[in-house]
């Protein structure tokens, strides 16, 4: 699950709830789930117990399309 999907799912008052447990900005967690910027990889241990392991690490690595 993305940031964005799982902060949709939270509903009401997720952002500001994520932004507090994270440590950052609400802004930042806005930026997040735009996709405008990553979080730091210091950051992401904590963005795992805010989502209960809804969102990890590999959520934030970017795909790419491998043919094989």
């Amino acid at each position: 699950m993305n940031l964005s999907d799982y902060l949709d799912q939270a509903g009401r008052g997720a952002m500001t709830r994520m932004a507090k447990e994270v440590g950052v900005s609400v802004v930042t967690v806005l930026r997040w789930r735009r996709g405008e910027a990553a979080p730091s990889w210091d950051r992401i241990p904590a963005i795992e117990r805010a989502t209960g392991n809804a969102v990890t690490a590999a959520d934030f690595v970017p795909r790419t399309n491998e043919a094989a």
